[in-house]
């Protein structure tokens, strides 16, 4: 055992012990058992002796009539000096049968008795009845806001030193198995694939287990898919056979123009022979991609770095783990990335003539690459236009050639990708008689809830949509609105319909780990990487700052969806990024810190995702 060997397990035991400490062991375990007449969102808020109740003080979980036992992790008791329970967002009957709070190194907090339940101090003002009898407290709400409060006092200390020295030891050994299988692969960036690998079977764990539609928008996502399971073409807007597709703002994804339906829809049918549920056979695909993508990373060494940044973030393994259109979209980028900055790729050879009998493949191959990138979201197109300025970028610095050879293929290539993408928009538009928009909007207005209505008076419709033109001005949108916060969350780690979340801890923790991760990343290519390093440094950051820009824009004056997920394609610039700089970034600090947000993503897709997400049971 050399010394750097041991220096190295020194370093990882201490960050993984001080993640330990921070995100599990300083976490209480809620459970609770309870009846509801309704499907809502049960929350506890918790606060410090001179702090006060607040949005980002909570826990949260969806509850249904069909279910009865909840589990989900809190923050750390020892700090809680007062709880506030929330049974419900609207009017319902909800009967607490007990509520239990478990912690290493404190007495459990239980409330099962009628003489526990009698300490809970309701605010009667939305609760029309508050009884307390042996067999739990009922809480009936006639409003969106009841509440109950509970003064936690201090909690008995219980001995635990045994278990945290039991604990310490095997997160030392793990970090000894960790050292020494990434020396033995980091001259090949071998430790990448198996990262990938762990991912790839949480992927497929909550793909398996979870219940269906317990994730953003897969119930439409679904409808959308299993069309193209029978049909080639796209459907009328309106038809009487795709009504079911229609989400509550009287949208299909059927109308998106997204070619992902396509594809997933006739890799369902494959897998129609295993007779799966369909919404199973269509999570599979989003499955089957990301094994994909580490089957590439696994072959090629190259691609190991594009590869990359997709395991950064729980968020990222999320979206392959239940069926939508993104995963398509971000396989799509990460391969455009490789081809683009690899040396050896088809589009390389192709530049540099390299391609020889093959070029007029390679254009074509190519070019329908880039009509199915176009083809994917919008948000998507930002990564387009970041290939444009790295493509001019590479001209600046001569690393593609201005000949007329290189500029009439780059040429053909895009040619080719807008020919697709005008051909697939084409025969949607002749299938609903060139008058498109229009039917959509009556599609809208005739499908769409009251609440979500285009007809439907501003006031009058759900306060999310267009809050510019409800007064709310850009600082609100950050203060007031969170809409900062609720990107970062849902970025790096908020499951389900955005009710399965982390503690703060994590997210404080995760928040100030990635924002030291940048700066030291940002500074060695500065210090590094020359004029060229800076340059792209500067495309990237500019691109995704765009991006984001256009979301919050879109989240200001349409519809507020503060969500992660539309800031994917900045992963496929980091890609870039990071392949043509892996020298600047090769050092010591860049690589552990790698490692910790990739051990932060597992605890968070482990004892978060899993552990929260509702899942298939025997009866269901």
């Amino acid at each position: 055992m050399t010394y750097k060997t041991i220096s190295w397990t020194v370093i990882l035991s201490f960050l993984l012990m001080g993640l330990y400490q921070f995100c599990i062991t300083n976490r209480a375990i809620v459970n609770v058992t309870l009846e509801t007449n309704v499907r809502t969102l049960f929350k506890i808020y918790y606060k410090s002796e001179n702090g006060h109740f607040s949005e980002r003080k909570k826990a949260a979980v969806v509850i249904s009539p069909k279910k009865k036992e909840y589990s989900f992790r809190l923050a750390d008791l020892n700090k809680i000096s007062e709880l506030r329970i929330d049974t419900s967002e609207k009017p319902s009957t909800v009967v607490i049968k007990s509520l239990r709070m478990n912690q290493e190194g404190v007495a459990p907090l239980i409330l099962s008795t009628k003489k526990d339940f009698e300490k809970l101090l309701p605010e009667k003002d939305e609760i029309k009845l508050f009884d307390v009898t042996d067999s739990g407290v009922t809480v009936v709400a006639d409003g969106n806001d009841p509440k109950m409060f509970f003064p936690v006092g201090s909690l008995a200390k219980t001995p635990h030193l045994k278990g945290t020295l039991l604990r310490l030891a095997l997160i030392v050994v793990f970090s000894f198995f960790i050292v020494q299988l990434v020396q033995n692969t980091l001259p090949d960036f071998g430790y990448i694939p198996v990262m990938g690998l762990i991912a790839l079977v949480l992927i497929y764990v909550m793909a398996a287990i979870s219940l269906y539609n317990q994730h953003p928008d897969e119930s439409v996502h679904v409808s959308a898919g299993k069309y193209y399971m029978e049909n080639n073409l796209p459907p009328k807007i309106g038809a009487r056979d795709i009504l079911h597709t229609y989400s509550d703002y009287g949208v299909s994804r059927l109308h998106s123009g997204e070619i992902a339906y396509f594809f997933a829809g006739k890799f369902a049918q494959l897998l129609a022979p295993l007779h799966l549920p369909d919404y199973l056979a269509l999570r599979y695909f989003n499955v089957a991609l990301f094994a994909a993508l580490l089957f590439a990373s696994y072959t090629i060494v190259p691609f190991r770095l594009i590869f990359l940044p997709a395991l950064l973030s729980p968020q990222i393994w999320y979206i392959f783990s239940y069926f939508n259109s993104e995963a398509f979209a971000l396989t799509l980028t990460f391969t455009a990335a490789y081809q683009l900055v690899v040396e050896d790729s088809w589009w390389n050879r192709l530049m540099t003539g390299r391609a020889g009998a093959w070029s007029i493949p390679l254009i074509i191959g190519l070019g329908g690459c880039l009509g199915l990138l176009m083809l994917t979201k919008k948000n998507f197109y930002f990564f387009i236009l970041f290939i444009c300025f790295y493509l001019l970028w590479r001209i600046l610095f001569r690393k593609t050639e201005r000949t007329f050879k290189v500029i009439s293929r780059m040429a053909a290539i895009g040619l080719i990708g807008i020919t697709l993408f005008g051909a697939v928009r084409g025969v949607d538009a002749w299938i609903n008689d060139f008058s498109r928009g229009e039917k959509i909007m009556e599609a809208r207005e005739k499908y769409a809830k009251p609440l979500f209505n285009p007809k439907t008076p501003l006031e009058k419709r759900i306060f999310s949509l267009q809050m510019k033109d409800r007064g709310m001005d850009f600082k609100a949108m950050f203060h007031k609105g969170r809409w900062g916060e609720k990107c970062f969350r849902t970025s790096f780690g908020e499951y389900g319909y955005l009710t399965v979340a982390g503690s703060p801890n994590y997210y404080y923790f995760m928040n100030h780990l990635l924002i030291i991760f940048g700066l030291w990343a940002a500074g060695s290519i500065v210090l590094r990487g020359g004029l060229e390093g800076i340059t792209l440094l500067g495309i990237t950051f500019c691109s995704a700052i765009g991006l984001m820009a256009a979301a919050f824009y879109h989240s200001w004056t349409v519809d507020f969806q503060a969500q992660g997920r539309y800031f994917l394609p900045i992963l496929g610039m980091l890609s870039m990024l990071i392949y043509h700089q892996r020298k600047s970034l090769g050092n010591v600090v860049c690589v552990s810190l790698t490692g910790m947000v990739y051990c932060s993503a597992l605890y968070s897709f482990l004892f978060v995702a899993l552990w929260g997400i509702q899942k298939v049971t025997a009866l269901s």
